[in-house]
């Protein structure tokens, strides 16, 4: 373990910076830090070493700099060496020689003139601002425009609005969009007593989750288009005829999916399919899910399946697995807790994958399956 020099009492200091402890007042001074010395065999077996040592740190104290550290020394004996003192803590007088070692004393005003305008706005985000004591740390014309912001949602209705249409004179959405956090998080807090008008001024609309899905059947084209994006609210509340829903996590399944009578195929992205939670007319219809043979394919199957209880899985089993040995890939990092919503068929097959029972970590992307068993299992559906 060496000896504590100089560059370890800055990064001692700059810690306690990080956790915020010098803008919150939560060290007391005179701060004294204890050093990690050497003792009497370590100075006898390299006297050289031990006075270049002790001769570093005195340079660097507060006689000398004019700001920093005192040396609290200790005078030891030794046969040998006579009396020597030695430097056993250094004392940081104040805040501000704590500042000047770590060269933070521009970011502490600043810090300290944007709480205090702040709250002289809005004496209510002290908390707030004791909590995110580094977020404020940027220029004070920045802090204008976000408090400028806040007063703009407290005065206005801005209900079920888009950011983009927000209105302020030198403050473009753009800055709005990227200070969205930090303004929501200031509201939360103003109005953390109504909570009524908070829920008011938190709804503000936001970008719409699309769906995209393609109707397999032409003669259910809309007006033409089989390859469509829609908000998942209007998906969730449109009125359709179609009988069967097919849903895929890979892009080039879903684009190559074939042609298939009164029916429609989801892109659900993976672990996306939660987000048709909220959907009713889906459970009427009848569901089929093609994911990766892999732990995550079946994870996301088994959360399918709380959604939509009637789910069917379709090249999803051992079979087909086994029959493309020769594109087994391993999988990054495999699920490896329980997986809920299986069947006994899914639980047993996925339970296997996590064991590693025919190898480490396979799994087989549904992009690798030979397209001619998707086409017979589609005609297979059709006469069943």
């Amino acid at each position: 373990m060496g000896w504590t020099d100089f560059k370890e009492i800055k990064s001692i200091i700059l810690k306690r910076w990080e956790k915020g402890d010098l803008v919150r007042e939560k060290l007391v001074f005179p701060w004294k830090i204890k050093l990690k010395a050497p003792n009497s065999k370590e100075i006898l077996s390299d006297i050289s070493k031990f006075f270049t040592w002790r001769k570093e740190l005195k340079r660097t104290d507060k006689s000398n700099l004019g700001y920093g550290y005192n040396i609290i020394e200790k005078e030891i004996k030794n046969k040998i060496l006579g009396k020597n003192p030695i430097p056993t803590y250094i004392e940081i007088v104040s805040a501000d020689d704590a500042l000047k070692l770590i060269k933070k004393e521009n970011e502490m005003k600043r810090i300290l003139e944007n709480s205090s305008f702040i709250l002289e706005k809005y004496p209510k985000l002290q908390k707030w601002i004791e909590k995110n004591i580094f977020k404020i740390l940027m220029e004070k014309n920045e802090i204008k425009k976000i408090l400028a912001v806040v007063e703009y949602i407290l005065k206005n209705s801005v209900k079920d609005t888009y950011l983009r249409e927000i209105s302020i004179e030198n403050i473009d959405t753009k800055f709005i969009e990227n200070h969205k956090k930090m303004i929501f998080s200031m509201l939360d807090e103003i109005l953390s007593d109504d909570l009524s008008l908070l829920e008011e001024k938190l709804s503000i609309r936001k970008k719409p989750q699309l769906i995209r899905f393609r109707i397999l059947d032409e003669k259910y084209y809309i007006h033409g288009f089989s390859d469509i994006s829609v908000p998942i609210q209007e998906f969730n509340s449109w009125e359709n005829n179609f009988s069967h829903i097919f849903f895929t996590e890979n892009e080039i399944s879903f684009l190559s999916f074939p042609n298939y009578k009164n029916a429609l195929i989801i892109f659900s992205k993976g672990y996306s399919i939660h987000i048709f939670k909220e959907n009713r007319w889906l459970n009427n219809k009848k569901l089929y899910y093609w994911g990766d043979m892999d732990t995550h394919g079946f994870n996301i199957l088994g959360i399918a399946r709380e959604i939509f209880p009637n789910l069917k899985s379709f090249l999803m089993n051992e079979e087909i697995f086994f029959k493309h040995k020769e594109f087994w890939v391993v999988e990054d990092k495999p699920f490896l807790a329980e997986v809920k919503g299986l069947n006994y068929e899914e639980s047993l097959f996925c339970k296997k994958l996590q064991e590693n029972i025919w190898g480490k970590n396979l799994r087989l992307e549904q992009e690798r399956i030979n397209f001619s068993y998707l086409k017979e299992y589609l005609k297979k559906l059709e006469i069943d």
